[in-house]
């Protein structure tokens, strides 16, 4: 049974809050993808984190607008396009949200399709993750993960961060020499 989502009438503090979190997700993000470097003794390796591509994001039953959010925002952040799907129709709450990431979220980044098997497009060279978000847990390329909370019960969104991006290391090979006046 296909559904849609129909646009809803929402106040734009609904945007503005949309937009307030893909904010933080950004500079969070630019702090997790950074990585570090590690000098070695024949080598220089720098680990930094990179986009995984088009992130399919089908949501379960259940799934909080605020988890949805902080997933979302991640995915963004670290430079993936998203597409956010749901297994059932989802709650008002979240069907508000997702009109309100579709007003927030900077063009081409993010698309909502109501049902898994509703038309959505890749592009030539996209690679495709599928994630699914369920209330307790997500699963990313059949790997599952828990979801992290911080002390305040807020979802860690370092970790969504950090699920939704690939580790890249670019190792350099160096020669030491003795320093000589």
């Amino acid at each position: 049974m296909t559904t849609t989502l129909l646009p809803r009438p929402r106040p734009s503090t609904a945007v503005d809050a949309v937009e307030t979190h893909l904010e933080e997700a950004r500079l969070a993000g630019a702090h997790v993808a950074a990585g570090h470097l590690v000098v070695l003794e024949d080598r220089v390796e720098l680990t930094c984190r990179a986009a995984l591509g088009v992130v399919l994001l089908a949501c379960g039953t259940g799934c909080s607008a605020e988890l949805v959010t902080v997933h979302v925002a991640a995915g963004i952040a670290m430079g993936n396009r998203v597409v956010l799907t749901f297994v059932e129709t989802p709650e008002d709450e979240v069907a508000d949200l997702v009109t309100s990431w579709e007003e927030a979220a900077p063009r081409g980044v993010f698309q909502a399709v109501a049902t898994p098997g509703e038309a959505w497009h890749l592009r030539p060279g996209d690679v495709l993750t599928v994630a699914v978000l369920m209330p307790t847990a997500l699963i990313v390329d059949d790997r599952r993960h828990q979801h992290v909370r911080c002390s305040d019960g807020r979802h860690d969104l370092p970790s969504a961060l950090r699920l939704l991006s690939a580790p890249t290391t670019t190792t350099v090979p160096i020669t030491v020499s003795p320093w000589r006046p």
